[in-house]
């Protein structure tokens, strides 16, 4: 199967998923307890100004109903009016979605840059004290609640030290020009260098939060595909032909040890999008995560499923990508 054929087929099997996800959403989100005809309206409004905006919502149909007119709207690209911003959901989306893809992508260049490094010196230095300093860290990572985390950081590094700062994706007093949405992105292109340094203070500690448990994961992973596989047959075999130990260990043993992490990577980068729900809401920032947890509270049906969708639609593309980087990292993986 040729590469194309692979990507339109993984691009069809999606069809499916998603309405699999459209509908357990919908269904779930219905059936919770209240009325957001009530919520929009005020606690105030009188029971005929609520019944009025029910109507206009379509929230007197039976649920069914609703299901079939949202999903007739959305093969139109219509994601309907979010109940509590008033505005298209599609245009709340467009706005936020870059924030949330921002702070992922650094909380997972983190996992990377920390977790890989770990991993493959504490392989190479099994029952060293580097190895047992690494898997201390592993350990703190994978043990430490996120919450209580995200307490600490913001009391030591936010309030005591006051070395980064609570809230936003950027300083509010500096003018960003937006062209992607990604401030980071967008402060080098314009060679804004106080956005580009108030942008990276203020993604360090959220990033740092939600990649660090991930990190630790990563390391446990790699360090244990990392041991087995230098016992194996064609490690001792480079050894014996004279090559040096960092050629063994980088060469032979970490490509094929690297499949899995990258299978593992794929999946935290979805779970990462779940994190940042609280990451968002508790750092302040401006992404999808908050916004979709402010519409769970406010039962904004459309919005709580266009930011179902859209991270649905994220992570398949995530899992698609991963999928095709692992023939590069194993020839004998065949589409």
């Amino acid at each position: 199967m040729k590469l194309w054929q692979y990507i339109l087929r993984r691009i069809l099997l999606m069809i499916p998923l998603l309405i699999g996800i459209t509908l357990i959403t919908f269904s779930i989100s219905h059936l919770a307890p209240g009325d957001p005809a009530r919520l929009a309206a005020g606690i105030h409004a009188p029971e005929e100004t609520v019944e009025v905006l029910r109507q206009r919502l379509g929230l007197d149909k039976p649920v069914f109903v609703q299901y079939l007119l949202y999903m007739t709207r959305l093969l139109k690209g219509d994601f309907g009016t979010s109940i509590m911003t008033r505005r298209p959901v599609i245009q709340d989306i467009m706005v936020r979605w870059p924030g949330t893809i921002e702070l992922t992508t650094a909380a997972m260049l983190i996992v990377i840059i920390f977790g890989i490094p770990l991993g493959i010196f504490s392989a190479a230095n099994e029952g060293k004290p580097l190895d047992h300093m690494s898997r201390i860290i592993s350990l703190l990572g994978v043990s430490t609640p996120s919450f209580w985390l995200i307490l600490i950081v913001l009391l030591i590094f936010c309030k005591y030290l006051g070395l980064f700062p609570i809230g936003y994706r950027i300083d509010p007093t500096i003018d960003l020009q937006r062209i992607t949405g990604f401030h980071i992105v967008d402060s080098i292109l314009t060679l804004n260098f106080n956005a580009l340094i108030s942008s990276i203070r203020h993604i360090i500690l959220p990033a740092f939060v939600l990649g660090f448990q991930g990190q630790a994961t990563v390391q446990r992973l790699l360090r244990s595909k990392m041991l087995e596989s230098l016992t194996h047959d064609y490690v001792k075999m480079a050894r014996a032909k004279g090559l040096s130990e960092r050629a063994v260990v980088y060469k032979h043993a970490l490509k094929n040890s690297l499949i899995p992490v990258v299978t593992m990577l794929a999946l935290m980068y979805g779970g990462m999008l779940g994190g940042t729900f609280i990451i968002e809401s508790l750092f302040s920032w401006q992404g999808l995560g908050r916004y979709g947890s402010r519409a769970v509270l406010q039962l904004d049906f459309p919005a709580i499923m266009g930011v179902t969708i859209m991270y649905t639609m994220i992570f398949a593309l995530v899992n698609l990508i991963v999928d095709i980087l692992y023939a590069y990292l194993d020839p004998r993986i065949i589409y």
